[in-house]
């Protein structure tokens, strides 16, 4: 019976690399039963999960974890000597290859509550499906499955542990490691990941695709070498220091971090505004726009970019923004117009946030909710920079919005009922957007009066509306 109920249809995703692909991603879309059950299971044992792997595996049930990754290796990387370098680990096609055996002996030591259910999916081979093929799977665990990150972190910990031991900082995502090294410790690295037992669990570094970085490298770097399995020959181990990416955010220099906005942001977001274009329906077009192609397409961006680097963005963005607005109403967008469209749609907006204090509080918020985390893998340089910049960001909003940015105790207080924080700094920003523009003295009346009204409780509701594509006279008939 766990053949078919643990088995699951294919679906070969193209994993991209500006904008060309560059492999395929296996996803497993299993039965519906099973992966409620899974992602049960790890709803109410998400706190013993991220005991076990927290604070260096941030990639199971951390909260903001990807970001508190992203902030971590920056700071560390602004107060690491001259000689430390990132390393970014890479292993080849890591969750398909990990060791069944191994995972399923540490949820029977670790998690005996949900090993039976483990050992029903991934005891036994099972059927995958892609097409008309049938595949069995035998070893790793499935991209799709919702206990598939955990498995997978689990047989990885151990080797994670041994690393942290062997360097001051040591931040995992699932396969994704950033580790601060000098040589004498990325060596010893490499030695461990390439080890017998390594292999024997199903991890394989794949040195091709790591890499090192810093924004002065030092003369070593060129001695970190590995066998290419294809030609047979020694290669260097890829290396820059005009920038990387770390979990889709780009660090280094401002030219690195423009280019990869335009290529990795910039350039999709054309292709999606473009093909709404060519539905010829308003309605539709501004539902689509609205819900996959504003905000949303930079919001991670802004959290984790701090808003001195992100001028290019919000340039870029609001550009295409007013351009795509003015296709929609076929006229020009006035000044005033174009300020209120920055607004919540509660008050009378389209939520567009483009400007330098959206960004601001965007970056602020997620370095609060990152800090506990920071907290706890940063050094004590790095810790007390994440506290300068926190206060450096709550100091120029309070400055800008002094009467409406909340004070410590409302952020405390927010914090703690776990509300979405960013949105509480993007509304008081909002808010004293539209009253400004309601004090105005040089605001004509008439406009005052119009964005009192659309800034009425209910007034934006119609905007939510999804389009119908029958006409009244069919609903009437």
């Amino acid at each position: 019976m766990s053949r078919y109920l643990a088995g699951a249809r294919l679906i070969a995703l193209l994993k991209m690399k500006g904008g060309v692909p560059v492999d395929i991603r296996p996803i497993a879309i299993g039965e519906i039963l099973r992966r409620i059950t899974a992602k049960y299971l790890c709803l109410v044992n998400r706190k013993m999960f991220l005991q076990h792997l927290a604070p260096i595996q941030l990639g199971v049930g951390a909260r903001c974890g990807m970001e508190s990754i992203i902030h971590s290796v920056r700071l560390e990387l602004e107060v690491a000597d001259s000689d430390y370098v990132l390393f970014q680990v890479d292993f080849r096609n890591a969750f398909n290859n990990i060791s069944r055996r191994h995972f399923l002996d540490i949820v029977k030591s670790d998690f005996p509550d949900i090993y039976n259910f483990v050992s029903f999916c991934y005891g036994n081979i099972s059927d995958l499906q892609w097409l008309d093929y049938i595949i069995h799977s035998e070893i790793g665990s499935q991209q799709g499955d919702p206990l598939g990150p955990l498995l997978f972190a689990l047989v990885l910990h151990c080797f994670v542990q041994i690393i942290q031991k062997l360097c001051g900082f040591s931040v995992w995502y699932l396969d994704d490691g950033n580790l601060i090294v000098n040589r004498q410790q990325l060596l010893e690295i490499i030695e461990v990941l390439q080890g017998p037992e390594a292999i024997e669990k199903g991890l394989f570094l794949n040195l091709g695709k790591c890499f090192i970085y810093s924004n002065q490298l030092p003369a070593w770097v060129s001695e970190i070498q590995y066998l290419d399995p294809e030609t047979g020959k020694k290669k260097n181990v890829p290396s820059g220091s005009f920038g990387t990416v770390v979990l889709g955010t780009p660090i280094g220099s401002q030219e690195y971090i423009d280019k990869f906005i335009k290529e990795e942001v910039l350039l999709p977001l054309d292709t999606t505004l473009e093909n709404i274009k060519l539905l010829n329906d308003s309605h539709t077009e501004f539902f689509l726009f609205r819900s996959c192609a504003t905000f949303c397409k930079i919001s991670y961006i802004l959290r984790t970019l701090p808003p001195e680097q992100g001028n290019f963005l919000r340039k870029e963005y609001e550009s295409r923004m007013k351009t795509f607005l003015q296709h929609l109403t076929k006229a020009e967008i006035p000044d005033l117009a174009w300020i209120q469209s920055e607004l919540q749609f509660r008050l009378g907006g389209l939520g567009l946030k483009y400007s330098i204090s959206h960004h601001q509080a965007a970056f602020l918020a997620s370095l609060i909710q990152c800090n506990f985390w920071i907290e706890k893998v940063c050094s004590s340089k790095a810790r007390n920079k994440a506290q300068s910049l926190i206060e450096e960001y709550k100091n120029l909003l309070r400055n800008a919005f002094p009467t409406d940015f909340p004070d410590d105790a409302a952020i405390k207080s927010a914090m703690l009922e776990q509300s979405a924080l960013q949105h509480t700094f993007s509304s008081c920003i909002d808010s004293h957007t539209l009253n400004s523009l309601l004090n105005n003295p040089a605001l004509p009346t008439r406009e005052k009066a119009r964005l009192r009204a659309v800034s009425a409780v209910g007034a934006a509701r119609w905007l939510f509306t999804a389009p119908n594509s029958k006409n009244f006279k069919n609903i009437e008939g």
